[in-house]
């Protein structure tokens, strides 16, 4: 099973606690599980993490956040990023996580996303006029 877990807090990263809160929920499930966390960067609520350190998280907040001595081999690593869809490099079998609760962790989860925009674009499109339509009829209508 899963004791040990990388994170890499990616430079577009934002939004800190849904990162602390899958943190919380991972340590819950396995109490003993160990954390290293490494930070492009201090998001709000991560604010104790020394930045550009490694660093293990022993408990449920920030000021438990302690330097790791020595290696640490990881079983999983979870890189929390901006938006998934913006990951440029595939970085699986590592997991890639957003603040919007997105995830990425599999081959067909990341083509998903690498197509994410062009669809928007298709969808936003496709409903345009029908929207126009809609706001022209409601300003017409609306004293």
């Amino acid at each position: 099973g899963c004791r040990s877990v990388r994170i890499i807090i990616e430079e577009a990263a934002a939004k800190g606690n849904m990162l602390l809160g899958l943190m919380r929920n991972l340590c819950l499930s396995r109490p003993l599980m160990r954390f290293v966390v490494l930070a492009h960067k201090i998001l709000d609520g991560l604010e104790n993490l020394p930045l550009g350190e490694e660093v293990s998280f022993a408990g449920m907040d920030t000021d438990s956040f302690q330097p790791v001595d020595g290696e640490f081999t990881a079983d999983l690593t979870i890189h929390y990023c901006g938006h998934v869809k913006d990951m440029k490099a595939n970085v699986l079998p590592d997991i890639c996580v957003d603040s919007h609760y997105n995830v990425v962790d599999d081959e067909r989860s990341w083509e998903y996303y690498q197509d994410y925009d062009k669809a928007f674009d298709a969808f936003r499109q496709m409903y345009r006029e029908p929207m126009l339509a809609m706001i022209r009829e409601l300003r017409r209508t609306i004293p």
